[in-house]
């Protein structure tokens, strides 16, 4: 009797705190400066849950002039995707009180575009041209800048195939080389 008390107590008590704590663990949702793989150089985005990765031309730049900009992208010649992110680039000196603040650098995306055999599937609306699909950056990081970029970014992005097909972008990360501009 004692023994299968003992059972119960086990499988009741101490089953459900492994399994409730096994799916509370450090779970990933999606990419994070802790799964970014800096041991070869690529451009990669998430479309459609799939990976999709831009070897050919990758690479960024930033400028020292004003506007400050920071440019990356890559093509993948084999798929005729691109992609090309541009940011205006702001160093934060001194917080809202005018207050002295350890110096960090504000990215504002200005252009987005993704496009496949020349033609621009997604790309972000201007004076001089109108919206084609629809991007939301919702986080960016660039997380080393020491000879190249590193970094990664979420978005809801989408659009619509030829097929009629709502097809959605909503990652990606890169480890790219550094190009230096002046």
């Amino acid at each position: 009797m004692h023994k299968m008390l003992k059972m119960k107590f086990l499988f009741f008590t101490v089953l459900p705190t492994i399994l409730l704590l096994w799916g509370c663990g450090d779970k990933k949702n999606g990419i994070d400066e802790n799964t970014i793989d800096t041991s070869t150089m690529y451009f990669k985005m998430k479309i459609d849950d799939q990976w999709h990765t831009y070897k050919d031309n990758i690479g960024g730049i930033i400028t020292s002039s004003y506007p400050t900009i920071l440019a990356i992208g890559g093509d993948n010649k084999a798929s005729g995707e691109t992609i090309l992110l541009n940011f205006y680039v702001t160093t934060i000196r001194y917080n809202s009180d005018s207050a002295a603040i350890t110096p960090y650098n504000k990215y504002d995306l200005f252009v987005f575009e993704y496009a496949k055999d020349n033609k621009k599937l997604i790309q972000l609306p201007s004076a001089l041209r109108e919206a084609v699909g629809r991007f939301n950056l919702t986080e960016f990081k660039l997380l080393d800048t020491a000879g190249k970029f590193t970094g990664f970014f979420k978005a809801n992005a989408s659009y619509v195939d030829g097929n009629g097909k709502t097809v959605r972008i909503t990652e990606g990360q890169f480890n790219i080389p550094r190009n230096y501009a002046n």
